[in-house]
């Protein structure tokens, strides 16, 4: 492997690295709206609890997917290459956990319109 090669691989993990962090400070801001926004007594908004749960737990899901994915991620750039001689398949882990929270981030929308009773809406989504 050529220095430009590592280069590059390197700065691929940073890009991955910084792309699993900032999720991971999105999805704790959607989590906090959520919780300030539906757990607070509404006289007007009636609220499926059971959806409501679901959609906090597909935030926590996919927090759970970037935090895996940026471990690998800092492992990859703070090890050594040479003597490591699974690195192939920590790259690969770390994007299938980038790329399954960025899965479950989708279904975040479905759930809060659900749990919200807005189901035409949610038919769009």
């Amino acid at each position: 492997m050529t220095s430009e090669e590592k280069s590059d691989d390197a700065d691929s993990e940073r890009g991955r690295l910084g792309v699993s962090i900032n999720m991971i400070g999105v999805n704790i801001a959607i989590f906090t709206f959520l919780l300030l926004l539906f757990y607070t007594p509404s006289v007007s908004l009636r609220i499926n609890s059971f959806l409501f749960q679901i959609s906090l737990g597909t935030i926590l899901a996919a927090d759970f997917a970037f935090g895996i994915s940026a471990i690998y991620s800092n492992l990859l750039l703070r090890g050594n290459r040479s003597k490591r001689p699974k690195v192939p398949g920590h790259i690969a882990r770390s994007t299938d956990f980038l790329t399954l929270g960025l899965l479950i981030l989708f279904l975040e929308p479905t759930f809060i319109l659900l749990s919200v009773g807005l189901y035409y809406v949610t038919l769009v989504s």
